[in-house]
């Protein structure tokens, strides 16, 4: 659920049975002279809920907690797509959001089923983009849950560290662009 309404925002709370995450739509950041902080996605405790009412200042994403495996960044492109793992839950400062320290998580090729794969450019097709970063969560029980479409999301990072050739396939689609 995405509110600025802290009505709406408790009632969903009171309807899911389980934890419930909470992150801003954009890059969220908390100046401070000592310790800038970014906000990154967080799991709703108790003592946020006194604080709920702030939500009516921006736009808030809550969402049912779901327990992962590992993370997947798919990175589409023209015809290519591209998946990696993100092994969040092995490390205690990412185990709800990547971001918290990504570089130090272990990243892996990942081979998406056929049908997944196809549902991505799909996806990516249905906005008329030739490109977009698709967030997913692999569960325990090895089902695949879509989380989002970044249709400007970050990639370099997957291609140093898993060495999937996202770069040369961005070069590609723009080249064929150029010579239509």
């Amino acid at each position: 659920m995405v509110t600025n309404s802290p009505s709406e925002a408790r009632r969903f709370i009171k309807n899911l049975k389980g934890d419930v995450i909470v992150k801003p739509l954009s890059g969220g950041f908390v100046p401070d002279d000592t310790n800038p902080t970014s906000i990154f996605t967080n799991i709703l405790k108790p003592k946020d809920m006194e604080h709920l009412n702030n939500v009516r200042y921006t736009p808030t994403l809550f969402q049912e907690y779901i327990s992962k495996s590992v993370e997947i960044r798919t990175t589409v492109v023209g015809n290519k797509v591209f998946a990696a793992e993100i092994h969040s839950q092995l490390n205690p400062n990412s185990l709800h959001d990547w971001r918290h320290d990504v570089l130090n998580i272990p990243h892996k090729i990942h081979q998406l089923p056929e049908d997944i794969a196809q549902k991505c450019l799909a996806l990516v097709r249905s906005f008329n983009l030739n490109f977009g970063a698709i967030d997913m969560i692999l569960t325990p029980e090895d089902h695949y849950i879509f989380l989002e479409l970044n249709p400007n999301g970050q990639w370099a990072w997957i291609e140093d560290l898993t060495g999937l050739p996202i770069a040369a396939a961005l070069i590609d689609v723009l080249t064929d662009q150029m010579s239509d």
